[in-house]
């Protein structure tokens, strides 16, 4: 079985030091907390505060950090964009040697747009689990499929 990194989209509870904590990543978790219980997914968010991907348990070192990643903050100052690639871009190279697998369930437009901009930048293979629109409705709405997904990308199920 392949060891799968999923990263998900930041969250609100970076104060708090847990991302978990959120009704997001809690409903992630529940979905697929067997799978991280035996090892097989690990969790990771996407991040402003430091940009780029933070391994769950990170979070606990910016705790005096909470910005929301609109995309109208993005639009407005395109360099954010480009230091949020850089930065993604950057955790790719060391991510890619630790994990068989790199996936992304994110409803953040700018987070999408980083991070396969970063991936081919650096040449990793990150595969778009979804959602398939870049809202929070989405983000509840396509999480059912999630699992079946990380499965066949560990290798536990055909594609």
């Amino acid at each position: 079985m392949r060891r799968v990194l999923l990263i998900l989209p930041c969250n609100q509870c970076i104060r708090l030091g847990d991302f978990s904590v959120c009704s997001t990543w809690r409903r992630v978790i529940r979905s697929v907390g067997d799978l991280i219980a035996a090892g097989v997914v690990e969790l990771a968010a996407m991040e402003i505060c430091k940009p780029g991907i933070l391994i769950h348990g990170e979070e606990r070192w910016y705790t005096a950090c909470n910005i929301y990643p609109s995309w109208e903050r993005f639009k407005r100052s395109p360099y954010l964009l480009d230091v949020l690639v850089d930065g993604v871009a950057r955790d790719l190279r060391w991510l890619a040697a630790r994990y068989d697998a790199i996936a992304y369930y994110i409803n953040v437009k700018a987070f999408r747009i980083a991070i396969e901009r970063a991936s081919r930048e650096v040449g990793v293979e990150v595969v778009d689990l979804g959602p398939p629109e870049a809202n929070l409705i989405a983000f509840s709405k396509y999480l059912g499929g999630l699992r079946g997904k990380l499965e066949s990308l560990a290798g536990s199920r055909p594609l």
